[in-house]
C-alpha cells in the first residue's frame, strides 16, 4: 500500500513518534490507507531482494485510486519537510547548519502555515529542543 497525503503532518509525525492517523481499509489487497488520503496505490509484492541493511521489494500494482485533486505542497508544507529532514539528521549535521536551515525555512512558516502545519512545525522544534537537552546533558 502506498498512501499519498498532502497533510505534512503526517511526515512530522513520522520523525516525532506519532504515528496514529485514521484509516479506512483497502479495495483491493489487504490493509489499510490513510482516511484523508490524496490517492493511493494498491500493491502486491512480487520480488523480494534480501539486503541485512537495504532490503528491496519489487511490487506490481493491483489497484490505483485518486480521492481528490493534488494541489502540490505549499511553502510552509515545504518547509515542513524540510525540517523533517533535518530532524532526522540531528546527529549528523553541525548544530550551526541546523539553525541556519530553521532560520531559513521559518520565513515561510511565518508567510504560509496554516494550523496544520503550525501544529507540524510544532512537533519538530519539540524534537530538536529534546534532543538538545540531552546533547546538552551528555556533555556535561
Amino acid at each position: 500500500m502506498a498512501t499519498h497525503t498532502d497533510d505534512v503532518r503526517v511526515f512530522a509525525g513520522c520523525v516525532t513518534g506519532r504515528k496514529d492517523w485514521p484509516t479506512r481499509p483497502a479495495s483491493r489487497v489487504p490493509g489499510v490507507m490513510l482516511a484523508d488520503a490524496v490517492s493511493h496505490w494498491e500493491l502486491a509484492v512480487v520480488k523480494v531482494t534480501e539486503d541485512p541493511q537495504r532490503p528491496r521489494y519489487s511490487c506490481s500494482l493491483v489497484h490505483e485510486a485518486s480521492h481528490r485533486p493534488w494541489e502540490g505542497f505549499n511553502r510552509a508544507q515545504s518547509a515542513v519537510l524540510e525540517c523533517a529532514v533535518l530532524v532526522t539528521r540531528l546527529k549528523m549535521l553541525p548544530p550551526e547548519k541546523i539553525d541556519a536551515e530553521l532560520e531559513y525555512l521559518k520565513i515561510a512558516i511565518g508567510k504560509t502555515a496554516g494550523p496544520r502545519e503550525l501544529e507540524a512545525w510544532g512537533w519538530l522544534q519539540e524534537r530538536i529542543a529534546q534532543f538538545r537537552a540531552q546533547h546538552k546533558e551528555n556533555a556535561v
